[in-house]
């Protein structure tokens, strides 16, 4: 059982990763962090890739090209979504990919959903609504905005099930983890072409944060890839889902952000018992 403690730790980096992306996007242009985010997370994979041999066979080329364009895709999806639908309102609904990944490995994987593995990824999606919840956000609602959101969400399952199918397939975590942020990276760069001038106000104000942020995105990816080799994606990609739990703890520590307690209370305690009838699903 020696994933759990690695998918506590992953869920620990990314829930760390999720504050710092909000505190770096408040004051800066969202296609010149997406530049960043990539270039950094580069960076972060090459010490990584000492840690393992390289390996890469030909007739997966075209699943990581999909996965990688799929990604992209979803960034500019992402994009046009926040022009037609409010944040709060977002987070809830993309939080469906966790039902998707559930379907899509049963159908593209062949794996096995026992009862308390979807016993458990239906509790964990309810609790992520309570947590995001606000009963204000559906007065701001367009259906556009909630297509693309859930087209986003599913592009999101989509690209953890190829994730799963790549790894595998016995490409290289830290070879694979680089490419699926340098392909995206060189889209985002040519879209950036012309921005200098956001570009180089982003660099001064956030290029620390974001060398962190490359940093540990970088590793906790890595981890998620190696958990992949070792248990099935319906068990592990809900159980991730904890890190919401720490992204609001480290939130309100750090951030000062305030918050409906009654709702994230009943939401963490929920992903919580989501997450063990996952756990013992395995």
């Amino acid at each position: 059982m020696f994933w759990v403690g690695a998918l506590l730790f992953a869920a620990l980096l990314s829930g760390i990763s999720n504050v710092l992306v909000r505190k770096a996007s408040k004051n800066a242009d969202p296609l010149s962090l997406a530049v960043y985010f990539n270039v950094f997370t580069v960076l972060a994979f090459l010490p990584l890739l000492l840690l393992e041999k390289a390996v890469l066979p030909v007739e997966q080329w075209p699943f990581i090209l999909a996965s990688a364009g799929i990604w992209f895709i979803i960034n500019c999806v992402t994009f046009h979504a926040f022009k037609h639908t409010d944040i709060t309102l977002m987070r809830p609904i993309m939080k469906t990919n966790v039902l998707f990944v559930a379907l899509l490995s049963v159908v593209f994987l062949s794996e096995q959903l026992s009862t308390l593995t979807l016993l458990g990824t239906l509790i964990i999606f309810v609790g992520m609504i309570a947590l995001s919840w606000n009963r204000k956000q559906w007065d701001k609602m367009t259906w556009k905005g909630v297509g693309l959101t859930l087209i986003g969400a599913v592009g999101v399952a989509l690209t953890a099930v190829l994730d799963k199918f790549n790894i595998m397939s016995n490409v290289s975590p830290a070879l694979y983890g680089m490419l699926l942020y340098l392909i995206p990276g060189i889209g985002f760069g040519i879209m950036a072409m012309g921005r200098k001038k956001e570009l180089m106000k982003t660099t001064r104000a956030h290029w620390r944060i974001l060398a962190v942020i490359g940093a540990v995105g970088a590793v906790y990816y890595w981890i998620v890839l190696n958990i992949y080799k070792t248990i099935e994606l319906n068990i592990a990609y809900p159980a991730l889902q904890v890190s919401v739990i720490f992204s609001m703890i480290i939130a309100y520590l750090w951030l000062k952000e305030k918050t409906d307690f009654r709702n994230r209370m009943i939401g963490a305690a929920a992903i919580i018992v989501g997450a063990v009838l996952v756990t013992l699903g395995a």
